[in-house]
């Protein structure tokens, strides 16, 4: 009995031992990122339920990380559009600290696809690489140059796949792996360099995640067993072009050529189609559930590894567009759920209060790994570990946001919004506009065969600064709210979360709209150059 109670105690001492080790050792991190995904496509979204409370979508992987893991559904992309995006992602700063996003004559900064990771920029994948970890990128990049001046060989859109174009698209791929590994990863494959259209010959324009989880698991095969790892795996869908139809491409089609045989890693694109229509769902859904084998594979071979007690998985979208506001600081463009799965660090829970954003990532992994940023690395997010263990209910007051011409602040109930115009675009005068205008004419009716919106060189510049009156693409928002163009705005979330009316001129709300106009100017003077009347100096 004696000797039976001594095996009993060291073997609990031994079990001890080994959480013990658990804990201590670094995770593994997979941050597995959708391109322009809404809120109908997450089951565990009320958008994602129909009015009987059944599920739209048929993503039962997904679906069992959320059920398993955390998901917070105020989670703001500080910047709605891919590149900046990115960049908050990967580097905890806001877009308009990148190299590339240069001051207009008044020192305000205009942030969309200009804010690109270079190898100067400190970023997560360079500071992992410090810390220990073998870092790995496969999927869309959109975001990293090894420089401004960063050449590839161009395509036209119905050239012909030679032998020729195969050789120049693979240069191509040798180029942009080059930059990403500069900016520190050990490891870079199966890249689409931008938006699909962009990468190659129309032929080719096809979403193919067969070939980039191909290039995820040669990594995963080869690295190193006694190392943690870092796999950033951005996605190119739901992202355009085929909408609704990336499983329908080519699955021979890459960004690289034409490939002998389709990978078989996940079952096959017609069997997948045909499990959406048994499950009797709309066949329009089929894309969720492409994406969701894809995520079904990397946790098959997590399991299979063994790394199930000691990986981390964090899932979003770079962006939103919902109600067509992307490219805006609205709540549709803007707000995109986190889901961050690890079943023996964290435990369940469903949080749709707390404010989280973007540049909230990469302060949060430092913060698990007890990583310290280097004193040149600005870091303007905060750590959501005290969310993510539920040791507290919130991190954040408000959240900045930024795009082109606009700021806004989100606070737990309020949003105020502003859009400013730079000194240069005050300064071009009817003519400067007009050239402007008549790009943009050029580009609808010789490109796009269609009539523009706006003849009006005098009509004031959408939110993203590019062209008087906006772009066609915003004016179906336009229709929806008709304080589109108002240089002031404030929402009530909670009653009005569509954002349809503003409050910015009601005078029961003037001593509201003070505070929210203080938290703004010091959100603002926290960051960097000019705004207009808010910070005048950089």
């Amino acid at each position: 009995m004696h000797l039976r109670l001594i095996m009993f105690i060291l073997t609990g001492a031994c079990l001890l031992g080994m959480d013990q080790q658990l804990y201590s050792q670094k995770p593994n991190l997979i941050i597995f990122m959708t391109d322009d995904q809404s809120w109908d496509q997450f089951n565990f979204l009320p958008e994602g339920r129909d009015e009987n409370g059944q599920a739209k979508n048929l993503t039962p992987n997904l679906d069992r990380l959320a059920k398993e893991g955390v998901v917070l559904t105020r989670f703001y992309s500080n910047s709605s559009v891919c590149t900046p995006a990115r960049y908050n992602l990967l580097t905890g700063q806001y877009a308009s600290r990148a190299p590339g996003v240069r001051p207009s004559r008044d020192g305000m900064l205009n942030v969309e696809w200009n804010s690109h990771i270079t190898p100067q920029v400190h970023n997560l994948a360079s500071e992992l690489n410090k810390a220990g970890y073998q870092t790995a990128m496969v999927g869309k990049n959109h975001v990293i140059k090894a420089s401004q001046k960063e050449e590839y060989h161009s395509f036209k859109r119905n050239q012909a796949i030679t032998e020729k174009v195969c050789q120049q698209l693979v240069e191509n791929q040798k180029k942009v792996i080059n930059s990403i590994k500069a900016c520190g990863f050990d490891y870079a494959s199966h890249i689409y360099n931008s938006n699909i259209p962009k990468n190659a010959p129309k032929a080719l324009e096809s979403h193919n995640l067969e070939w980039i989880l191909q290039g995820a698991q040669t990594f995963l095969k080869q690295k190193d067993h006694e190392q943690p790892y870092f796999l950033y795996f951005p996605i190119t869908p739901p992202h355009g072009p085929h909408h609704g139809k990336a499983h329908q491409g080519n699955p021979l089609a890459t960004p690289i050529g034409f490939l002998n045989s389709a990978p078989n890693n996940i079952p096959s694109r017609e069997r997948i189609a045909a499990k959406v229509i048994d499950a009797g769902l709309d066949p329009k859904v089929t894309d969720f559930t492409y994406i969701d084998e894809v995520l079904g594979a990397l946790i098959k071979g997590i399991k299979e590894r063994e790394e199930e007690n000691n990986t981390i998985i964090m899932i979003m979208t770079d962006h939103g567009v919902n109600h067509n506001s992307k490219g805006h600081l609205y709540d549709g463009g803007t707000r995109s759920p986190l889901l961050v799965w690890g079943p023996r660090l964290f435990k369940p829970n469903y949080n749709d209060q707390a404010l989280a954003q973007m540049i909230d990532i990469t302060p949060t992994v430092f913060d698990l790994i007890q990583h310290r940023a280097p004193p040149e690395m600005k870091i303007d997010g905060k750590s959501l570990l005290p969310l993510l263990k539920g040791v507290s209910d919130q991190v954040h007051q408000h959240v900045k946001l930024e795009i082109g011409l606009s700021r806004a602040i989100v606070t737990e109930q309020y949003k105020y919004l502003t859009v400013r115009e730079t000194k240069n675009h005050q300064q071009l005068g009817l003519e400067g506009r007009k050239k402007i205008l008549e790009k943009s004419i050029s580009f609808h009716r010789n490109v796009e065969g269609r009539e523009p919106h706006n003849t009006d060189p005098m009509a004031p510049f959408g939110h993203m600064g590019k062209t008087p009156g906006g772009t066609r693409a915003t004016t179906k928002l336009m229709s929806l709210k008709a304080c589109y163009f108002d240089q002031d705005q404030v929402f009530d979330l909670e009653k009005d979360p569509l954002e349809s009316t503003n409050l910015y001129n009601i005078p029961e709300m003037n001593e509201m709209v003070d505070r929210l106009k203080q938290q703004f100017s010091a959100a603002i003077n926290d960051s960097p150059g000019t705004y207009a009347e808010f910070k005048q100096n950089p």
